[in-house]
């Protein structure tokens, strides 16, 4: 029978072991999305025959994550089946053909575009070539030439001069943004509080001294990074294509992918995502048993 708990830092190496040998580009498998996000939707995870099993939600509902690992998923989901509203989420193409063929028609299965990744290529963001990204180096010019800035690792040393900055950003955009920006500031603190031991990497650039803008992430793949957070002020022009291009110049260079993780359905951070045209979506599945 799975047996499921809290996660706690105990279980990093274990999680980080399993996950290694999961292929593919989906972002909800990253350590970061289950430390910084698992406690605002009740996280908890199982171990079972060298694979991980999370469980979550809100408002009493329950989602289990698509068993990741190298073990016997099969025999994990026929245990799960017991559950009266047994619902799957996080499944990428492969899971949703490894379901198909081991439990045929028990499944409805749907396409969730709201939380499909965005995939670019980093030298794409790090270059910023051809006429597709004119509008973003006009942008990042007028900052070169505007604002006396620097551009620096994220480190253990200036994390709370990011906090100070995410604590103004929020200030002046929680009337406008969606639902729930408070909640934010708590998983980028939890974020700060276990960037060392998740081996969070991030960048942050400065105009006169002070923060304007800040990125973190982790490695998801050997050849795909996972971009967690970007903050900036957009009062500084040019500040977010700044960053991310800084940072894919100066940190990415030992990948081919970046994953931006997905828009959530809000129209201005989709149009945001395409403009800087990724080369694939991770398009993501939901499953519930019939």
């Amino acid at each position: 029978m799975l047996e499921f708990k809290k996660p706690s830092l105990d279980d990093v190496e274990k999680i980080r072991d399993i996950l290694k040998n999961v292929t593919g580009d989906n972002c909800q498998f990253c350590l970061g999305s289950f430390y910084n996000w698992g406690p605002e939707y009740n996280l908890s995870i199982a171990f079972e025959d060298n694979c991980l099993i999370t469980k979550g939600g809100r408002k009493g509902k329950v989602n289990y994550c698509f068993p990741q690992g190298d073990g016997n998923r099969k025999k994990i989901i026929e245990e799960l089946m017991n559950e009266e509203n047994l619902h799957f989420y996080g499944l990428d193409e492969n899971d949703v053909k490894f379901l198909e063929k081991e439990f045929p028609g028990q499944f409805t299965i749907t396409e969730n575009r709201d939380s499909a990744d965005y995939i670019y290529l980093v030298s794409d963001l790090a270059e910023l070539k051809g006429k597709k990204y004119h509008s973003k180096r006009n942008h990042i010019k007028y900052f070169e030439k505007t604002y006396n800035w620097t551009y620096e690792n994220l480190t253990s040393e200036n994390l709370s001069d990011c906090i100070r900055m995410t604590e103004k950003w929020i200030e002046e955009n929680e009337d406008k943004l969606e639902d729930g920006i408070d909640v934010e500031l708590d998983v980028i603190k939890r974020a700060f509080d276990y960037f060392e031991v998740l081996g969070f990497i991030g960048g942050v650039i400065r105009v006169d001294g002070e923060v304007i803008a800040w990125t973190l992430g982790e490695k998801l793949s050997e050849d795909t990074f996972c971009t967690h957070f970007e903050k900036a002020f957009a009062s500084y022009r040019g500040a977010y294509p700044m960053i991310n291009r800084e940072f894919a110049k100066n940190e990415l260079s030992d990948y081919v992918f970046v994953n931006r993780e997905e828009d959530m359905g809000l129209e201005g951070l989709r149009k945001a995502k395409m403009s800087y045209r990724p080369v694939k979506l991770g398009i993501i599945y939901n499953a519930n048993k019939r």
